[in-house]
């Protein structure tokens, strides 16, 4: 407040100096003119250029104001937009861990959440085929269907409704795209990606391998993993040489981040596997790239 007291008072000094100087200086005359006259033409002079010099300056500082207010009033909605956001991501994630908690407790053994979708897959089996066996059983477990439901509605709420996408928009397209994913997006769904246990991420990653047979919404699903990179915490060096890894490395490209066990396994599945499937890789795919990069 202080500062803008000095400041008008500096702008009027300003205006005054600069409107009696030039008049002074062209009209210089040590005596005062007792004339009525000549004291209306200055008078003239002065209402003339001050009232002018002021009229603009207040249309300035109203345009200003006006300007400011905008702003002021844009930022005040995006925060309440932000804080909307928060309110109902911290609802979605308090329901997210009460459902997980539960899950957890569904079983004495927490050590694993495939139960019998974590035996070692037959190699002699088709991956697709183990697949949508795996994905039924997932389907017909109660707890463990309605929790990656739970979840994926979590991260489709933090792609949709993050404050960056003014639009809202919600199509594979648009969660493909990593390149408009921003910081404070990315955040959240950090958040979430910490409360998932280590142990269930090969569970989500078969549940989430779109299949002709599949949900409709596992597609949007796999890119939400992709886009958040999801899987970057996945053990895929605890997973075993079979076709139950060969699927979850042949069914993702990005999701797997900064893993640094993922070289070592694909190689081992490879090796493994002795080129079997190869004429079954998903182009794009990590094990796919891997293979391009590595002929054996």
């Amino acid at each position: 407040m202080t500062k803008n007291i000095y400041l008008a008072v500096t702008i009027v000094l300003l205006v005054l100096l600069g409107t009696f100087s030039p008049y002074i200086f062209k009209f210089h005359d040590s005596n005062l003119s007792g004339n009525p006259s000549d004291w209306g033409d200055l008078g003239s002079y002065i209402g003339g250029i001050v009232g002018a010099t002021f009229a603009s300056l207040s249309f300035a500082c109203l345009f200003i104001t006006v300007i400011l207010q905008r702003k002021e009033l844009k930022s005040n909605s995006e925060a309440q937009k932000q804080q909307r956001f928060e309110d109902n991501f911290y609802s979605l994630l308090n329901q997210h861990n009460t459902t997980l908690s539960e899950l957890k407790c569904r079983f004495e053994d927490n050590s694993h959440f495939l139960h019998d979708i974590n035996i070692d897959w037959d190699d002699e089996s088709i991956p697709k085929d183990q697949l949508i066996y795996a994905q039924n059983k997932i389907l017909n477990n109660i707890e463990l269907s309605q929790y990656f439901r739970i979840l994926y509605q979590l991260l489709k709420f933090i792609c949709r409704n993050s404050i960056d996408n003014k639009e809202q928009e919600f199509d594979d397209f648009y969660i493909s795209n990593t390149k408009n994913i921003t910081v404070n997006e990315k955040m959240y769904a950090s958040i979430v990606r910490s409360f998932v246990p280590v142990k269930l991420l090969d569970a989500l990653a078969l549940n989430c391998i779109p299949n002709y047979s599949s949900l409709n919404n596992l597609p949007l699903y796999r890119a939400l993993i992709e886009r958040y990179q999801f899987l970057e915490h996945l053990r895929v060096d605890k997973l075993p040489n079979n076709v139950r890894a060969f699927a979850i490395l042949d069914g993702y490209s990005l999701a797997f981040g900064e893993n640094t066990f993922l070289d070592k396994k694909c190689e081992e599945i490879i090796k493994h596997f002795k080129s079997k499937f190869d004429d079954k890789l998903t182009e794009g795919s990590y094990l796919h790239t891997y293979t391009l990069a590595n002929p054996f």
